[in-house]
């Protein structure tokens, strides 16, 4: 039988004139199943006939129905469920919601774009992952001959300006100290060992991942399907080891004898307590832990194989821009031309004894307020 069923859509799997296999889908329930019968009586009355069968110039497939099979796949071929579920929450909730309920071979850029405009606010990082992400769909369509465009085929990702993390180390301390222990501990981890926070990585890490004997932690990414050896730095250890003595469960952070799946309510708290009101998320952390390790001379490739990134690149193109240190020791390794490199002891000299002078200014400063007078100059 042609006729084929895949979850509630109907199709038609049948050879065109060239030989070539193709599928043609339709609605469904029972009208669905009423026109994939009529149009397979035609495909085999057109060979009976030794005519041309028409051609499938024209999915009949919906934008939801190709996403429902792009999942489908998604899961069988054994990548992240996690994954899928996240890919499926953001089309289904924020992106077919604005599209127009065409077929998807009528489907054009311009609906896109329009999609779009029901974000004004939204960012470009956000806009490229939507557009991603029905470009991997229209794609997978394409391969199984479920259509024959892909309106974002031309799409090129726009550069995302790379997030700066604004909160201090002393902001860090205070924002600790306001924290309940399973948060306490969530901002120690993925500072000390850069994971990835979430159910990826953080959430899912267990004592039995914890190697005190050696003072390392195994880590498997989901993201990557790779395992990673992160060690401990001296610091951590008695906090683990603490947490260890108390813990209720197998995982290392708990709450209340349960695992964590999110701490968000938590963070919010313990920031509004700590008077911090600047743009700050869990995973700025895992930036600082690269970015600072790397400013303090640490191997690119050493904390690339801790980040867990998949090559090296990715690492220097993420965390290399905020390098203002390296940048500075670069342009200084330059060979200076004699007439310049006088000139700019000069200058040295004169900003030292600048510096000079202001301190002693203020040291006269402190000094007459005691007595009641300050200069005000």
């Amino acid at each position: 039988m042609s006729i084929h069923k895949r979850g509630n859509s109907y199709f038609v799997r049948y050879r065109d004139q060239s030989g070539k296999q193709k599928q043609k889908h339709f609605g469904v329930g029972k009208d669905g199943k009423n026109q994939a019968e009529e149009f397979d009586l035609q495909v085999k009355l057109a060979k009976k006939k030794k005519q041309q069968v028409v051609m499938l110039s024209e999915s009949d497939v919906y934008l939801e129905e190709l996403v429902d099979l792009y999942l489908k796949d998604y899961v069988a071929t054994g990548k992240s469920a996690e994954q899928a579920k996240n890919v499926k929450l953001t089309l289904k909730n924020k992106v077919l919601p604005h599209l127009p309920h065409k077929r998807v071979d009528r489907l054009t850029y311009s609906d896109m774009l329009n999609m779009l405009d029901h974000y004004p606010k939204l960012s470009q990082t956000t806009k490229n992952r939507y557009f991603a992400y029905l470009r991997a769909v229209f794609n997978w369509g394409i391969d199984h001959d479920y259509t024959t465009v892909n309106p974002l085929q031309k799409w090129k990702m726009s550069k995302e300006a790379p997030r700066q993390f604004v909160i201090t180390e002393k902001e860090l301390a205070k924002l600790i100290k306001h924290s309940p222990p399973h948060l306490k501990l969530t901002i120690q981890l993925t500072f000390y060992l850069g994971l990835r926070p979430g159910k990826s990585e953080l959430f899912k890490l267990k004592w039995d991942d914890v190697d005190f004997e050696n003072n390392r932690i195994s880590v498997f990414a989901t993201k990557t399907k790779q395992n990673r050896i992160i060690p401990i730095p001296d610091v951590l250890l008695p906090i683990l080891k603490r947490a260890q003595r108390k813990a209720e469960t197998e995982f290392v952070v708990e709450y209340k004898g349960n695992p964590v799946l999110r701490v968000s309510t938590a963070l919010k708290n313990a920031k509004e307590k700590a008077g911090i009101t600047k743009s700050f998320r869990l995973y700025d952390l895992r930036h600082m832990y690269a970015t600072l390790m790397m400013n303090k001379g640490a191997d690119l490739a050493a904390v690339s194989a801790m980040l867990g990134h998949s090559d090296v690149s990715l690492t220097a193109n993420t965390y290399y821009q905020a390098m203002s240190s390296e940048k500075t020791r670069a342009a200084n390794l330059l060979p200076r031309i004699d007439e310049d490199t006088e000139a700019a002891e000069r200058f040295q000299k004169k900003m030292e004894k600048k510096k000079g002078d202001a301190a002693v200014k203020n040291r006269k400063k402190r000094k007459l307020s005691h007595v009641g007078y300050v200069d005000k100059d």
